[in-house]
Formats: structure tokens, sequence, C-alpha cells
């Protein structure tokens, strides 16, 4: 099976049982918190969200009366299920558009928000269109009008080069190896599972071995970073010429990531021919929007949403490989193509 979709949550690294102290430390290090940004081990990138926004809610849109948050149309279903939730609280929820790049810029954001906006709640790229968000001006157009914001930073983990503490980022969230996320944050919030002690931030006990476990899975990402960003990134451009006039949302993206349309073909019957073929890809779904209804916000014709799949490569991923995907791809194509010339004969007839 050639894995261009490399799920980052079944890392293999194991390595040693680390100390609460360390295990903190090298999850610092890879998001570049300071001494200011508080670190909160969660038990999945979706705890962090819950936790973002229970906060907001106590300690911001209460006592100040600022009841309006703001997510995008293209994001999963940990923000906008908490969103919803909040509807039924009286708080406004608004989903805005992104614009034909997959992009929510300061500009569209002027247009939705007002002086009752508390909070901005965004991922900083889509894993399936791999698009990247300008998240440096989002985050200067918040602290300028008052806006907190909450970034989820999963996808750019070991993609990107950032360093947190110079950034204008309230909340920042993300998931790690299946049984761990993590929680930054630059100001104190609320618990959201409350406690004793005013100064722990998370009730229950500590999971040492899923937090060793997360500071392995962060390790291993900063090693392979650099060539994540150079040669997988080269990779990816590889493989994206052998489809260039499908290449969709070709804005800012991932080095990992992209999403290609096949037009003529149904993406469902597409993806279950490269997986009995052995290429994993996707097109969504579960805790994910469908790659059409993504592809639909960013205003894609209805057609090519249809026919699109996203592949993602990994640290690991060779030219070898990349170049059977391509094989394989091209193989499938078609036989699906044969099996819809058959087709349309047989209506004729």
């Amino acid at each position: 099976m050639i894995r261009l979709n490399h799920h980052r949550f079944q890392s293999q690294h194991s390595g040693d049982f680390r100390s609460v102290d360390e295990s903190e430390k090298i999850v610092r290090k890879l998001v570049g918190a300071g001494e200011k940004e508080q670190f909160i081990f969660t038990s999945c990138g979706a705890e962090g969200v819950a936790h973002v926004m229970q906060s907001a809610l106590f300690d911001h849109i209460y006592p100040t009366g600022k009841n309006h948050i703001i997510t995008t149309n293209v994001e999963g279903a940990d923000i906008l299920l908490t969103h919803q939730r909040f509807e039924q609280m009286n708080i406004c929820s608004h989903v805005v558009p992104v614009n034909s790049l997959g992009q929510l810029t300061p500009d569209i954001l002027d247009l939705y928000a007002s002086p009752r906006t508390a909070l901005l709640s965004i991922s900083w790229a889509h894993p399936l269109t791999g698009v990247v968000q300008p998240i440096w001006e989002l985050a200067e157009y918040c602290k300028e009008h008052g806006i907190l914001l909450h970034v989820n930073a999963t996808e750019v983990l070991g993609r990107q080069y950032f360093e947190l503490r110079d950034m204008p980022i309230d909340f920042l969230t993300f998931d790690g190896p299946i049984g761990s996320g993590g929680l930054f944050v630059k100001e104190r919030l609320s618990p959201l599972i409350p406690t004793g002690d005013p100064q722990v931030l998370r009730g229950g006990t500590l999971n040492h071995e899923a937090l060793s476990k997360l500071a392995n899975w962060a390790q291993e990402l900063m090693e392979s970073r650099d060539h994540v960003c150079m040669e997988t990134a080269r990779l990816r451009r590889r493989f994206e010429m052998q489809f260039g006039e499908g290449l969709l949302c070709s804005s800012e993206r991932l080095p990992t990531t992209c999403a290609v349309a096949f037009p003529g073909v149904s993406a469902e019957a597409l993806l279950y021919y490269l997986e009995n073929a052995g290429l994993s890809a996707t097109i969504g779904g579960g805790d994910q929007q469908k790659l059409e209804y993504v592809l639909g916000n960013c205003g894609v014709d209805l057609i090519a949403a249809r026919s699109a799949v996203s592949f993602c490569l990994s640290s690991k991923t060779t030219s070898d490989e990349i170049d059977r995907a391509v094989s394989i791809i091209q193989k499938e194509l078609m036989k699906l193509e044969k099996i819809a010339g058959s087709l349309l004969e047989e209506a004729d007839v």
C-alpha cells in the first residue's frame, strides 16, 4: 500500500519514557512557545477547542457582553459543532465564507466583525486542500479590534516554521497521537474540568505515558521538518505537475497536501479503485467536511468538486512512490473512463 496519505497520529516512534518537565519542554520547542504561554495537556484537539470556547464564554463573553463569535465555512466538526452549541446559549455564531483561494482575509473578516465580536476561531491550514490561512494578518486584525484569536495548528506542526511567542495568538490548540493533544494560552483561562487547585487548569490525573508519547511525536516532527519543507514540497510539486489542470486551491499550501479534480469521474468511484490498487487517498468525511463541500464553499465548480480527491505526502514519501502513485492513478482513470464509455453505449442502444 502506497500511503501518500500519511496519518500523523500513528507515529511508530516510541522513544524513551520522558519526565513531565522534559515532555513539556519538547512540546514547547515544537511551537516556539515562550515563558508567557501556558501549556495544558489534553486528551485530543477537540478537548482543547472545547476548553477555549468555554473559557471565552465565562472569561470574556459573559463579563463584557460581547456575544458574537466567528469561524469559517471550511472548518471541521470540532469547531463548527461547538459554535452550533453556543447558538443554543444565545451567543451569535457567524460562519463566514472564505474566498476563491480557500482563505479568510482581513477584508472578508471586516465585513462580518463588529464591536460585539469576542472571538475568531480558525484552523491554520486545511487537512484536505492544504490551504494555509494568512494567520499573521488575521492575528494583527484581531489584536487591533480587540478580538480573541483561537488557532487550530494541527496541520502546520512539522510542516511550517513559526514561533508562537512572537505571534498575537491568544489560544493555540492541536491534535497529537491518539489520546493526546495540547492547548497553549497567553492569558489565564477557566478550567474545562474543574479542580480544587486554582493553579491547575485541567482537573483529573495527568496521563504521563500519553504526554511522553506526545513529546516523542513532537521531537520526530522537529527532526523531519527541514526535509518536509524542502524535499517533500518538491515531491508534491512533482506529483501536481502530472495533473496540473486539475489542481485546486493553488494558493499558499502545506508542503504535503493537494486536492486534484478529475473531471468526468466520480471521486467516490476513483477513491474505491485507488484503494483497491494500493494507493491511499481521501475525500474527507467523519470529523472533516467532505472535500466536495469544502471546495464548493471556495467557489469551485460543482462538477469539479465532485470529482476531487485529496492526496497528502509524508516525510517518508519517496520519488519512486510518487511515480508509482501517478501510474496507478492514470491506470485507474482509464478503467473508469472505459466503464463510463460502455455505459453510454448501452444507453444509446
